[in-house]
């Protein structure tokens, strides 16, 4: 039962005195530590066990003939290595002790008094596992950032994000290139520029924003608006609204593609659609007419006495 309860620990001890260091091991196989352990005492021998294992935590004695905690914390900033380190010593002051904590260490205890080695151990080995964990969500959101990036730096659509009121805060390059910019610094220069206007019908964006507000999601809102050349063009646009806690719009973030050769197709194949419909109407008046006409033939035949000339399936 008591072997089942006890709790795998490692420990690296910087500490020329070997009865201190046996006394810390005690301490923590009392408090129900299954305690694997390495005595070093110089920086060789550090450096040497550093990289033989794995060590949950480091207990370091402040001073010894060829050795120091300043030089041992440097030693571990060097490796990268993110254990947990626990100054153990005599009396060293509380400026030298504060010094340490500056320079890298996680704690200190005085050697005559270690009751609370066991929980100082236990409670910087879980935040040890806190920075790990952090590091990973940090460097997670870091890759995430670089393939926003790299994804809003090289698409072919336009991306861009604006304000409430309508002020980019952003755009990638293929949204400048659309609107005929060179660089999408000029795009947002003359676009946030409160006397220019780019959309051919402004209530076509007040709509938009009004979806915006009210779902806070719109997909595939045409609307036309001007380039830098004053060209008319269509772009098709899909955005969702950010908002904070209370609901309120932070931004707009969205993306858009140039339609204008696909709307120009449309309204050419509308056209002839019409022209088509128009010809089919003269076409069936036109053969209304000829009916109206074979049947007054045939009325006029059988007044004379002769017989029909068009049968029912010629009319």
């Amino acid at each position: 039962m008591q072997k089942s309860m006890t709790k795998k620990l490692s420990v690296l001890i910087i500490e020329d005195n070997e009865n201190d260091a046996l006394l810390n091991v005690h301490h923590l196989t009392k408090a129900g530590y299954d305690v694997i352990f390495e005595r070093v005492e110089t920086a060789g021998e550090m450096q040497k066990y550093l990289h033989k294992q794995t060590w949950d935590v480091i207990l370091a004695d402040y001073k010894m003939p060829q050795f120091s905690v300043p030089a041992a914390l440097q030693l571990l900033q060097k490796t990268g290595l993110d254990i947990p380190f626990i100054v153990v010593s005599g009396d060293i002051g509380e400026d030298i002790a504060v010094q340490m904590m500056k320079e890298g260490a996680h704690d200190y205890l005085l050697k005559n008094n270690l009751t609370r080695l066991a929980s100082a151990v236990e409670r910087e080995m879980k935040d040890a596992v806190i920075r790990h964990e952090r590091k990973q969500i940090e460097q997670a959101l870091k890759d995430s950032e670089e393939q926003y990036r790299t994804i809003f730096e090289n698409s072919i659509e336009g991306i861009y994000r604006s304000s409430p009121e309508g002020y980019f805060l952003t755009v990638n390059p293929s949204m400048a290139k659309m609107f005929g910019y060179e660089t999408p610094q000029e795009l947002m220069r003359s676009i946030n520029d409160i006397e220019h206007q780019i959309y051919v019908n402004p209530e076509k964006r007040q709509q938009l924003m009004m979806i915006l507000k009210k779902q806070g999601l719109v997909r595939g809102f045409e609307i036309e608006v001007y380039t830098k050349d004053k060209r008319k063009i269509w772009i098709l646009i899909s955005a969702f609204a950010m908002k904070d806690a209370d609901g309120q719009i932070l931004f707009n973030e969205g993306n858009c593609i140039d339609v204008t050769e696909h709307k120009l197709a449309e309204e050419k194949i509308k056209q002839q659609l019409g022209e088509l419909k128009r010809w089919y109407n003269v076409t069936l008046k036109r053969e209304d007419r000829v009916r109206e006409l074979k049947n007054e033939v045939n009325q006029l035949l059988e007044r004379l006495g002769e017989s029909p000339r068009y049968a029912d399936q010629d009319i």
